[in-house]
């Protein structure tokens, strides 16, 4: 890889800090089956996930975006794989960036006969996964 994330959690304030080097790339995190993919805006939200479902090891292929601007990465990608594919679970975040991307994913999906769900309803009212977990009660 020729980049780095930084994120920096801040729970106190219900925020995290994020910064890269040099533009970002998606990350694939292959799980035990390739046949479902899940899509996280970054690596927080991935392994909130993760620890909301108290597993140490993701299910199904996860793409982690890193930042928007990877988007038409992934979707190239997933492009290559619609062979394998038969759903996407997408988790970006809410919001209008969130919005145009989730439509995005929603096009492609429809286009290739592939289930879609958006799933940021689980975490409505908040940014993000990562948003929401670490301001709810369930601590």
């Amino acid at each position: 890889m020729d980049h780095y994330e930084i994120t920096i959690p801040y729970p106190e304030r219900g925020q995290s800090f994020k910064s890269s080097i040099t533009r970002n790339a998606f990350t694939l995190i292959e799980g035990e089956q390739s046949n479902h993919v899940e899509i996280f805006s970054d690596v927080w939200d991935f392994l909130t996930w993760l620890t909301m479902l108290k597993r140490t090891v993701n299910k199904f292929d996860a793409y982690i975006m890193n930042g928007w601007y990877s988007l038409p990465n992934v979707i190239e990608t997933l492009r290559g794989r619609t062979d394998k594919i038969k759903s996407i679970m997408d988790f970006t975040g809410n919001g209008d960036r969130g919005d145009e991307i989730r439509n995005y994913i929603a096009d492609f999906s429809e286009e290739n006969d592939l289930r879609y769900g958006a799933q940021n309803y689980l975490f409505n009212g908040h940014g993000s996964l990562s948003d929401y977990w670490m301001n709810s009660t369930h601590k």
